[in-house]
């Protein structure tokens, strides 16, 4: 073959090959780093193109997020549209959260992986944890914080703020729902003008994309050489990480896909070849709020969801559906109620499926959001806090993971809430 069309082939290589090619890469690179020793080296010149590709993408979420959600239901035409979605979305959203949760909490109690590190010491002098637990202490949370946290008080200020995407989804419907209530003759230009907005994120991405190998190269590359060299942690918490990953494997793998078959007729493997992409990316980054932009390209032009399901369903499912990171708080709860040697009753469990419910809806859609929330978690039943310091070596790896899993559970239930609404 010429060089020439050799090129040419290489560089028509689909955007998923390109991201595996260079995750291989950038773990091979953070190995070499680790063992020339020149750790510096990489900080100063590698890893600024990871946090500038994770930039770009968290830029265009929030804009894209407003874009969509307002044109998405605009596009539903009235009122009794937009219900029939939102109560469904919703609702599946809690069933696959409640599910989760539920496997994680039978994994932690079949496996039991807390039981070899019982009575161990654990250091409670670790500086982020004393940040974390001070943090939490001082923001003392009342039964109706949730809802209140939802609802912006400054638009600016949340547009500012990743970790406010709640509140942004928030602002968007009700901007929506204002624009859908006005007569339809009066609107055309406001309609048009979002639908083209939304046009021109949604190329925007494209734009960012190209650059998206060299960003995660930056960005594996980095977790290697900030973490891979801590074996002694990852070898000493190996059950709790395998149990973690089963569960969250069997939800992506197994569970996911066999759902959206018996729902919708698609096959499992068109499903995965889908949103693979995002899946890797959403690995990468470790958020779904910097992933949002190619799952939805890829949700609408590989699984064929309209416009007006996903440009609802994904945003809110970014914030709400947090699957992977529920069956991580069940799965770490037990794990160190176990280490403290704290049974967990029937009724003890069920709180942490409760709060773990509620908590997975708090917890922003950015890199270690979870572990603040698993505050919540551990002292609904009385297990300390200090727990945490155990699992802080690990999280980083499984923090990629359950982004991982967040995202396919959000295209997953895109899926479903699309066939019921072309059906009905």
């Amino acid at each position: 073959m010429p060089k020439k069309t050799l090129f040419k082939t290489i560089f028509k290589w689909p955007l998923y090959i390109w991201i595996l090619i260079s995750m291989v890469l950038g773990s091979a690179w953070g190995l070499a780093v680790v063992n020339a020793g020149i750790g510096n080296f990489h900080m100063d010149w590698v890893a600024p193109w990871g946090d500038i590709f994770l930039r770009l993408l968290k830029f265009i979420a929030v804009p894209l997020i407003i874009a969509s959600i307002v044109s998405g239901i605009i596009s539903l035409k009235n009122m009794d549209k937009f219900a029939g979605i939102a109560w469904k979305t919703l609702l599946i959203y809690v069933i696959t959260t409640c599910m989760a949760i539920s496997i994680g909490l039978f994994s932690a109690d079949l496996v039991r992986p807390g039981d070899d590190l019982a009575g161990i010491e654990i250091k409670q002098n670790d500086e982020k944890i004393a940040e974390i637990i001070g943090d939490q202490n001082e923001n003392e949370s009342r039964p109706m914080d949730y809802i209140l946290n939802m609802v912006p008080e400054n638009f600016f200020l949340s547009a500012s703020d990743n970790s406010s995407m709640l509140q942004i989804i928030v602002a968007s419907i009700l901007l929506g729902l204002s624009i859908l209530a006005i007569p339809e003759k009066k609107r055309p230009i406001i309609t048009s003008l979002f639908e083209e907005l939304n046009d021109v994120f949604i190329k925007m991405i494209s734009f960012v994309m190209k650059i998206a190998p060299l960003g995660v190269f930056a960005l594996l590359g980095t977790v290697i050489v900030s973490f891979g060299a801590d074996q002694g942690v990852f070898i000493g918490m190996g059950k709790y990480v395998l149990v973690v990953l089963a569960g969250l494997f069997s939800l992506i793998l197994i569970i996911y896909p066999l759902v959206n078959y018996l729902f919708t007729g698609m096959k499992p493997l068109k499903f995965l070849r889908g949103i693979f992409p995002a899946q890797l990316l959403a690995f990468s980054t470790s958020s779904s709020a910097a992933t949002l932009p190619l799952t939805t390209l890829q949700v609408r032009n590989k699984l064929c969801v309209s416009e007006e399901v996903s440009g609802f369903v994904l945003p809110l499912g970014m914030t709400v559906n947090m699957d992977g990171t529920s069956l991580y708080q069940a799965v770490s709860a037990v794990f160190i109620a176990q280490i403290f040697q704290i049974d967990l009753s029937l009724m003890a469990q069920l709180t942490i499926l409760f709060t773990a419910l509620l908590a997975s809806i708090g917890s922003p859609a950015i890199p270690g959001g979870s572990i603040v929330m698993m505050i919540v978690v551990l002292s609904s039943v009385g297990i300390p806090a200090e727990g945490l310091a155990l699992i802080l070596g690990v999280d980083r790896f499984l923090d990629m993971c359950r982004t991982m899993t967040n995202v396919t559970g959000d295209a997953m239930v895109c899926c479903l809430v699309d066939k019921f609404h072309k059906k009905k």
